[in-house]
């Protein structure tokens, strides 16, 4: 994963390798303790382009609903919902939480963490707010292609200061 530092934070743009869940990690960097937004944003808006989003860590712990295990939605019809409620991330656009073997990626390998994961289509996006102390941090989670995409989503990951909330911000 490339990332570009600028200001107190780091930026990636990430396009996972298939529908296998692929690993992407962040070299160790330092911030000042304070409230940080992470963002995951998809960037192409042409064609059905899907990626799946599982187990996010800073320095090897999940973040708040890292997993994407809430709202529960096995008894959701098609196992998917577009921007949840109560999910400890906020969704805009076209994107949301899945469970395994749902119908918007049936074909896909289950989520490695849990039985649900989150997606972003085309350029929908999600965010979270995390407090940290001043520390070195690691940023890691796991990223696939919805098996069956038109072409290869690409994801914007953004872990930058927060100030008064969270704004995504498109280039």
């Amino acid at each position: 994963m490339k990332i570009t530092e600028y200001g107190r934070g780091v930026t990636a743009i990430i396009q996972p390798d298939g529908s296998d869940y692929n690993k992407f990690s962040a070299a160790p960097f330092a911030f000042p303790a304070g409230s940080y937004g992470l963002t995951f944003e998809g960037l192409n808006n042409s064609g059905d382009n899907i990626v799946l989003i599982d187990s996010v860590t800073l320095n090897n712990t999940l973040v708040t609903n890292g997993s994407f295990e809430y709202p529960d939605l096995s008894q959701v019809d098609g196992g998917y919902v577009y921007r949840p409620l109560n999910a400890t991330w906020s969704f805009l656009g076209d994107a949301g939480i899945s469970q395994n073997g749902s119908d918007l990626a049936p074909n896909n390998p289950d989520a490695p963490d849990g039985k649900q994961a989150a997606f972003i289509q085309n350029i929908g996006s999600m965010f979270q707010t995390q407090t940290v102390t001043a520390g070195t941090y690691t940023l890691r989670f796991r990223a696939a292609q919805r098996d069956g995409n038109t072409m290869d989503q690409q994801v914007r990951v953004n872990f930058r200061p927060s100030g008064a909330g969270v704004s995504v911000k498109r280039f």
